[in-house]
């Protein structure tokens, strides 16, 4: 009975531990951002550094760690990128950046602590969705800055870092190619999308891609069309026809109701 009540302790104690450490990374991480306002580098950095438990064990696992914190890794860049990018905006406007960027900081503590470390297949698809969301998100906000290439290649990375996670919910024995497959598709988007990209604000700092909507969508009916194959081994219309019809409406509705198309 002792055991157990220092085991409970124990837990408690490792718990409080988590939780503080992580709403002080967080805390950290906008502080930086809010200290250097003219470049995202000291906050990227920050960010990589924190991930250095990938590194932490033999060589030969450094790989499939560093593919297994892929997503967490893409949302942290990403939300640092948008906390940085508000606060770039709010100097050349004149605005202040700083309900923004605590507003994302505490979204990233929420992230690391609640939402990270959930392992059922609802939270885990929670996670990857969010995961290729604000990647995503983040890309289209400073791509007028970056090469088309390049732009091409973030959405390829975040789009496989979301669809490997998705996949080993299901134990798939081809994850790699289906996760690739899934990564060239979001590329062709990304292509697309940097010629004309569409963005609805939600504060005059922090606006949304169409992009990253349209990619979420399309993540979720994928998601129901293979979860439906590995439950039947077929494709049922009672899987994914809400889904399908959702992202019909949704889409049409982006594209000419909000896309800017007849303006």
């Amino acid at each position: 009975m002792e055991f157990i009540k220092l085991a409970r302790r124990r837990g408690l104690w490792a718990d409080v531990t988590h939780t503080a450490l992580n709403l002080l990374y967080a805390v950290l991480l906008v502080a930086v951002i809010i200290a250097f306002p003219n470049t995202p580098w000291p906050a990227l950095v920050l960010v990589l550094l924190s991930k250095w438990r990938v590194i932490a064990v033999r060589p030969r696992y450094w790989w499939a760690n560093f593919l297994g914190s892929l997503p967490d890794v893409v949302l942290a860049l990403g939300v640092t990128i948008l906390m940085w990018h508000a606060g770039d905006v709010a100097l050349a406007t004149g605005l202040t950046a700083w309900p923004v960027q605590v507003s994302l900081g505490l979204f990233y503590a929420v992230w690391l602590i609640w939402l990270k470390p959930q392992h059922k297949s609802s939270m885990v698809l929670l996670q990857s969705g969010l995961s290729q969301f604000v990647g995503i998100m983040a890309i289209f906000s400073v791509a007028y800055a970056l090469p088309l290439v390049v732009v091409v290649l973030l959405a390829f990375v975040v789009a496989f870092a979301s669809s490997r996670q998705q996949l080993g919910i299901h134990e798939e024995k081809e994850h790699v190619v289906l996760a690739l497959i899934w990564s060239l598709v979001v590329a062709q988007l990304a292509f697309a999308a940097w010629h004309w990209t569409v963005a609805y604000q939600i504060t005059p700092l922090l606006k949304v891609p169409q992009i990253a909507i349209i990619i979420t969508v399309l993540g979720f009916v994928t998601e129901r069309f293979y979860y439906s194959y590995k439950k039947n081994d077929a494709v049922k219309w009672s899987d994914v026809g809400w889904p399908i019809v959702f992202a019909i409406i949704v889409i049409l509705l982006l594209i000419f109701g909000f896309g800017g198309l007849f303006v």
